[in-house]
């Protein structure tokens, strides 16, 4: 009776350790497809993110095409009337036709998709001259950048759009005109980018709906634009708005800081 009683024991141990077993490979299994799911899931959001970037980027350069004429002719031409206007001396002249062709140049131009800080910083600080020329003393503009402009690359077409948004949106409205400030930090491997302005501000629902559109009101590359591009090329980045009625707007990115290395696509 007894050595029945062990076969049966053994013979249960034997059922358990089989099914546990099973239990086991089964368990295996669904764990090896869970993986693959989620590893098929990261490869399509991938994908999504790459082609969202292409199609942001595309839209940045066929807005900075909308008006364009013949560009040799453009270029040509305002190298004329610069030409002209340093024979005759007239400096400020010279200097607006300069900066313009710089804005044109780098809009029809910049096929790259990362080029250095400078050049964005640069093209910001001609886009603002002009405007300071034709709004005169309503627009005041200050840089603070600490960070080494030569080196570190950031998105094309995110700076000019970004003031140009402010001023549009935010200060041209306003009777006395206001401040654009613009602070760069580079941080170890992070950049830091802060665009504020004292303009009219926007309430939530404003925020909203300019974030939605692609156009900064006349014909540029808007702020929606900028905002979908930066946050599809950096899943690890931030893009924060903070704005609130009658007192102002500011901008802040943060991004993983580039360097160049000749090899940025």
């Amino acid at each position: 009776m007894g050595k029945i009683i062990w076969i049966c024991v053994g013979a249960v141990i034997v059922w358990a350790g089989t099914i546990l077993l099973m239990h086991r490979i089964q368990t295996k299994k669904i764990k090896k497809l869970e993986d693959d799911y989620r590893e098929k899931q990261r490869v399509q959001q991938k994908l999504r993110e790459e082609y969202s970037v292409k199609v942001q980027n595309k839209q940045a350069k066929i807005a900075a095409l909308q008006s364009q004429i013949n560009p040799h002719f453009l270029f040509n031409t305002l190298n004329v009337i610069s030409g002209m206007a340093r024979l005759e001396e007239a400096q400020t002249t010279e200097k607006m036709i300069l900066a313009l062709s710089s804005l044109f140049r780098y809009n029809l131009k910049t096929p790259e998709q990362f080029v250095l800080l400078a050049k964005e910083l640069n093209v910001a600080a001609d886009y603002m001259y002009l405007q300071q020329m034709r709004f005169g003393e309503r627009i005041r503009y200050e840089l603070d950048c600490k960070a080494r402009q030569e080196l570190v690359m950031v998105p094309a077409f995110t700076f000019q759009p970004l003031v140009e948004n402010a001023i549009i949106h935010g200060i041209a409205p306003k009777e006395e005109g206001g401040s654009i400030r613009i602070v760069v930090r580079q941080k170890e491997n992070r950049l830091r980018i802060a665009i504020g302005d004292d303009g009219i501000g926007m309430t939530e629902e404003q925020l909203k709906n300019r974030l939605k559109t692609t156009d900064a009101g006349h014909g540029g590359i808007g702020l929606g634009n900028v905002y979908r591009r930066i946050t599809a090329m950096y899943p690890d980045g931030d893009f924060e708005i903070c704005s609130k009625k009658d007192a102002g707007t500011v901008i802040v990115i943060d991004i993983p800081c580039r360097e160049e290395t000749g090899d940025m696509t």
